[in-house]
């Protein structure tokens, strides 16, 4: 058996609360004051997603509602990050779940000049706001593809798995051949919070809390970063997914509060793609052999 599927009784106890969700959120109308200095959330180029080949399944999960001024027209409102995992399948966090949602890959920023990110202050809140521009989609149709229904939702776990009708195109992780990690380990963060281009986050680490199997680390998240993927930064190689927590541990954020929040005074909250595998193989084994045909543990 999978070391992983070993630990299935820990897996299926359920221990988790749903706090500090970087899903959408409700909107703060307070009057904002620009945060200045560094972050350590970048954005994305081109040749930078080419570079980390994980990155070209992550994608905006977004929210289709219709245009109360003109009721024939739809438009689509950012909510949370995607992977895909499969030529029909996106994976995120159960809590962005909607049967209205869409999933785009092509959202690259063109202008990454430094001045194209800006930290504001909502009241209590800290947004993220990009105001260069980026790279449309070149075929929506392919692009922006519904998901409707979710073909798998666990939300002890705090994950859901959509299926595309259409194909989404090449360019996916696959779960069944993630490893556990244990240890201290140096991350990236790839994800879409507040709607922005493919950003990532970087300087930050985490571990694995072998008692829960909870993945804990401190890579800057913000709202809509829910459903982005975590890789090592050593190797690039697909490690988690990002489901809750601050922002924190960035220059930004000294600049507000005075001091660093770190990891040890709250956590960010993922959990392993290979964790994931391992609910998937023990309670949709017909969805796992859809993801995973081969046999055997990869």
């Amino acid at each position: 058996m999978c070391q992983t599927t070993v630990k299935m009784l820990i897996l299926l106890a359920g221990l988790h609360s749903m706090t500090g969700c970087s899903g959408n959120e409700a909107p703060n109308t307070s009057q904002p004051s620009t945060i200045s200095g560094p972050s350590d959330i970048k954005l994305m180029t081109e040749a930078d997603a080419a570079a980390t080949q994980a990155t070209v399944a992550v994608g905006n999960i977004m929210l289709v509602l219709q245009d109360v001024a003109n009721p024939a027209q739809n438009f689509a409102y950012p909510k949370c990050t995607g992977i895909q995992i499969g030529p029909h399948h996106v994976l995120t966090a159960s809590h962005c779940h909607d049967a209205r949602l869409v999933f785009s890959k092509k959202q690259i920023a063109l202008n990454t000049a430094p001045e194209t990110l800006t930290f504001n202050r909502f009241g209590e809140t800290l947004r993220l706001f990009y105001d260069g521009e980026k790279i449309a989609a070149a075929d929506q149709a392919k692009d922006l593809q519904p998901m409707g229904d979710a073909a798998y939702i666990n939300t002890d776990w705090d994950f859901a798995i959509y299926y595309s009708a259409a194909n989404l195109g090449e360019g996916f992780v696959d779960l069944f051949k993630a490893e556990e990690q244990t240890g201290e380990l140096a991350l990236a963060l790839y994800g879409h919070p507040h709607s922005i281009p493919l950003s990532k986050a970087e300087n930050c680490k985490g571990a694995l809390d072998t008692a829960t199997l909870d993945f804990f680390h401190d890579c800057d998240s913000l709202n809509g970063a829910s459903g982005g993927l975590i890789v090592e930064t050593a190797g690039g190689a697909p490690l988690a997914m990002h489901l809750s927590g601050p922002f924190n541990n960035s220059a930004g954020y000294y600049e507000e509060h005075g001091e660093f929040e770190t990891l040890s005074a709250q956590k960010n909250r993922a959990l392993l793609l290979s964790t994931i595998a391992a609910i998937i193989q023990e309670e949709a084994p017909a969805l796992a052999a859809e993801l995973a045909p081969q046999e055997g543990c990869r």
